[in-house]
């Protein structure tokens, strides 16, 4: 009997009625096919695992599974025929920070980071949560407590880890806000918060990242500068900033935000299918005064001159 971790795939539709379940990505076939015979006992138990896991989450459209040490991420399409449980597997081994597709000098700092926002940016499929749960695990095991909030969960990460620990927490969307201000009540070095998705959660995740604790989230964007404007909008807007671009709230909020940013990473696929990091921003006094002063486009010339860094092997500093 085949199991699901020695195939390559990309999706399962998993039904009651198992003849309608369907595989996509076996044997590298775009097209959906029937569950092969060898497989079936294996999709029969993750097939119960869903059920149990969706009935103990109160009927959640979204959620995540733990099977055979893989996370599985399922969506439910409540079709007019019966309910059907699309499942996207995640990766079997989490890739070490290093390999990654993030420049060796600034994955070197990054790990170096002990408090601060660090954001990986990126469109859909791009990498950024991988790439961001592989940070947290390197930040993990030279020490200490790392907590995550997901929604679903995409990645194995709970356990022990070199010297340190990491406590994954599964969250419903519409929870998250509030588990991120109870969980800044509680002793921890790293928080992963897996997309900043709501305005609330932008404004607290800024909050929270001039309070001394290192923060790390995903958010969706087509650029590292649009990642930058769009976390100040939401971020605006989830701690009820109003008034003009002179305004006293709106010069604290980017004083804030300028001092709790420590790094942007935006990740990009790249031919073969890979994924790798195509842009960055890091803290220092030329970010720290673009988006105190709401400068969030000139960030641009801030990115080009790292990147021009970089490619000449030039010091960061």
């Amino acid at each position: 009997m085949l199991s699901l971790r020695d195939i390559a795939f990309t999706d399962l539709f998993l039904e009651s009625e198992f003849s309608n379940s369907r595989i996509r990505g076996y044997e590298r076939s775009p097209d959906l096919q029937s569950i092969p015979e060898d497989l079936r006992d294996d999709v029969r138990k993750l097939f119960k695992q869903v059920e149990s896991t969706h009935r103990q989450a109160d009927d959640a459209m979204e959620f995540s599974v733990p099977y055979e040490d893989v996370m599985y991420r399922v969506a439910v399409i409540p079709d007019v025929r019966n309910k059907v449980f699309a499942l996207r597997r995640g990766a079997l081994h989490m890739p070490p920070f290093s390999q990654v597709g993030i420049a060796p000098v600034i994955a070197d700092r990054l790990t170096r980071l002990e408090s601060g926002l660090v954001l990986f940016s990126g469109m859909f499929a791009a990498g950024k949560t991988t790439a961001a749960s592989a940070y947290v695990i390197e930040k993990t095991i030279s020490g200490g407590l790392s907590l995550t909030l997901e929604d679903p969960p995409e990645l194995s990460l709970s356990g022990d880890h070199g010297k340190g620990r990491c406590l994954q927490v599964p969250i419903e969307r519409e929870k998250i806000e509030k588990a991120i201000e109870a969980t800044l009540r509680m002793s921890f070095d790293l928080l992963f918060v897996s997309e900043v998705r709501t305005a609330r959660i932008a404004a607290e995740l800024i909050n929270a990242s001039v309070n001394g604790k290192l923060i790390v989230s995903t958010i969706h964007s087509d650029g590292a500068v649009s990642a930058v404007s769009r976390l100040a909008s939401l971020a605006a807007a989830g701690a009820g900033i109003s008034g003009g671009e002179s305004s006293a709230q709106v010069r604290v909020f980017r004083e804030m935000m300028a001092n709790g940013l420590a790094a942007v990473v935006h990740m990009s696929k790249v031919p073969g299918d890979k994924r790798e990091a195509s842009e960055y921003l890091l803290g220092g006094q030329d970010l720290r005064s673009r988006i105190a002063s709401g400068e969030f486009q000139s960030l641009q010339n801030s990115v080009n001159s790292l990147k021009n860094r970089l490619t000449y092997g030039q010091s960061l500093d």
